[in-house]
């Protein structure tokens, strides 16, 4: 238990000092990297305080940390009230281990929904669903679905997200692999990420 909180607290260090070096960057461009910076920090802190708040050290409740990061990243956005984020999860918990690389995709995410979708302050929705699927996997395996779906602008008919030199899809691509999940981009109606895993059951250290 003091390890996973001196972990959060180490984060939340790092979160501020990024955020007083923010403070002295006058270039836009390289303070938005600091803040994002700082959004990844908080959100693999974030998985560490749910630990904290856990009843053991194996796994958090991914529903209640998705309601938590949305919310936040909301405000810091400052779309809460043209853009409205909506949560669809099941009450399911996830190992730390996949935790982790899950919330930093859905920080990227929603994180670029709300920068990018909906342009000139218009109003929309950024949707994020987590559910466990029902399709053939090990005894000890559960199959998940993440999705983080938006009706905005989408992405130019030419763009690749495979060969994005953008680090927020790169990342993405990379946790996904990580997870060992498929990853599916769908460009009707806007743009919706769905991603599928494996995870095998995690118990109470």
């Amino acid at each position: 238990m003091a390890k996973v909180l001196r972990v959060k607290n180490n984060m939340q260090i790092m979160v501020s000092l990024l955020s007083l070096q923010a403070d002295l960057v006058e270039d836009l461009a390289a303070r938005e990297v600091f803040r994002d910076s700082q959004e990844r920090i908080h959100a693999m802190a974030l998985v560490h305080e749910k630990l904290y708040q856990s009843s053991n050290l194996a796994q958090i409740n991914f529903s209640e940390y998705l309601h938590d990061l949305t919310v936040r990243l909301a405000a810091i956005f400052q779309r809460a009230n043209s853009v409205q984020v909506r949560v669809e999860a099941d009450s399911l918990d996830l190992g730390i281990d996949t935790a982790i690389p899950c919330g930093l995709v859905v920080n990227e995410l929603v994180s670029n929904a709300l920068k990018y979708a909906y342009p000139n302050g218009e109003e929309g929705e950024v949707f994020v669903a987590f559910h466990k699927i029902n399709q053939a996997a090990p005894s000890d395996s559960s199959v998940f679905r993440l999705v983080v779906q938006d009706h905005g602008v989408g992405l130019p008919a030419d763009f690749d997200p495979a060969q994005t030199a953008t680090l927020g899809l790169q990342l993405v691509h990379i946790l996904t692999n990580q997870i060992r999940g498929r990853l599916t981009i769908v460009r009707e109606q806007g743009l919706a990420f769905e991603i599928e895993f494996i995870e095998k059951k995690v118990y109470p250290q």
